[in-house]
């Protein structure tokens, strides 16, 4: 798998990339279920990768949907785990570091969407302009 990833990461091809990532998680789902702690740091780990390639490679498409897919689930997970063992502060601060982590996946798209029409706009205005001045 890791031959694999590196070569989609080499070609620049992120949704196969995306795509192999998924399919581990499946594998691992089948596995062990989306209530063991292997999914769970498996979901942490791919949701990480996602975002940093969406944000250091400018050909990588977004990814910050599936991103937070995985910290949501990442974040059920930990609620479970302190609703089944009542574990107060510890669990409590693990559950707000992943909604903060969301909560920061939905600002960075909603500014990407946000710059997305202002560029537009810009292209719209520029084009009007050249337009008035044939």
């Amino acid at each position: 798998m890791d031959a694999k990833k590196i070569h989609y990461l080499s070609k620049k091809d992120f949704d196969k990339y995306k795509s192999l990532q998924m399919d581990y998680l499946n594998r691992l789902k089948s596995s062990f279920t989306e209530e063991s702690n292997e999914f769970n740091k498996a979901c942490i780990n791919i949701a990480n990768d996602l975002e940093w390639q969406t944000e250091n490679e400018p050909s990588c498409p977004n990814f910050y949907n599936d991103c937070i897919g995985l910290w949501k689930k990442s974040f059920l997970y930990q609620k479970k785990v302190s609703d089944d063992l009542k574990i107060s502060l510890v669990s409590y601060s693990q559950l707000a570091q992943r909604y903060q982590k969301i909560s920061n996946l939905y600002i960075k798209k909603k500014i990407i969407y946000v710059i997305f029409k202002t560029f537009c706009r810009c292209l719209n205005f520029t084009s009007i302009i050249n337009g008035a001045a044939i």
